[in-house]
């Protein structure tokens, strides 16, 4: 076993939502450059096609990389895009719920309409995702079955006008622990990444906030997508193949400061 390389996924699938942009791209790349099969999808074809195109660029002999368009925040699309999954591919090992958003809006101004479209984008989207791909990992029969929530560390934080956004983060990890747990008899794995400030398109958008969020970070700088990507890829492995029902952050140290 000590001579075995447990970080690979050579001919395993991968299903990696959201992912034609930002981290949900570079945690495709990383599983990509581990030697899974992997299928992004995305909800703008457009972008979808390039980031496929790139990423078969890097996959090796007889790998797979494949895109299906759909927006998996739409429940009825969910069960349409894992028939494809089964059709395309055959199998299920890997799933990273990468789904979700929010906004920053003062306490007095939030408003019934901001907690359930927040709520049911972040947690009951990956819910049903997670719930869906359980299922197929199950009726494959996979050894190597894997979920990965990607969570945040506004979780953990008490920030000012992020509290729809961080209780649907915190509830995402009390879910993941809940999947842990019912999930293990059926050996699938279950854990929660928590990316930090990760330089990213969206994070770009907003330079004044981006660089003061810098400044909050230990290790100085910012996450890249290859960060969570390579996170990702870790819990995935075999080198992880006694870890389930846990969070991992990747922020630089940005959780030391508590706030």
């Amino acid at each position: 076993m000590s001579a075995e390389r447990v970080d690979r996924l050579d001919g395993r699938c991968a299903v990696v939502t959201g992912s034609s942009a930002g981290i949900g791209r570079g945690i495709a790349e990383s599983l990509v450059r581990s030697g899974a099969d992997v299928v992004l999808s995305g909800r703008t074809p457009e972008t979808l096609a390039a980031a496929v195109e790139e990423l078969r660029a890097l996959a090796g002999p007889g790998q797979q990389v494949l895109g299906l368009n759909a927006d998996l925040s739409q429940e009825e699309q969910i069960d349409d895009f894992f028939d494809r999954v089964r059709a395309e591919v055959g199998r299920l090992d890997i799933l990273v719920a990468n789904i979700g958003g929010g906004q920053v809006k003062p306490f007095f101004d939030l408003t019934r309409e901001d907690w359930t479209s927040v709520f049911d984008l972040n947690l009951l989207g990956p819910f049903l995702v997670s719930q869906r791909g359980a299922r197929l990992m199950r009726e494959c029969g996979s050894e190597h079955a894997s979920i990965t929530l990607v969570s945040s560390i506004r979780a953990h934080t008490a920030k000012p006008g992020r509290a729809v956004y961080a209780s649907t983060k915190a509830a995402m990890n009390q879910l993941m622990r809940v999947m842990a747990r019912e999930l293990a008899p059926f050996g699938i794995r279950v854990n929660a990444l928590l990316p930090g400030i990760t330089d990213t398109p969206l994070t770009r958008r907003n330079p004044e906030a981006f660089a003061e969020a810098i400044k909050q970070v230990p290790l100085e700088g910012a996450a890249t997508p290859a960060d969570m990507g390579r996170a990702v890829a870790f819990l995935a492995s075999d080198a992880a193949r006694f870890i389930t029902g846990q969070e991992l952050a990747v922020d630089g140290g940005e959780l030391l400061h508590g706030d």
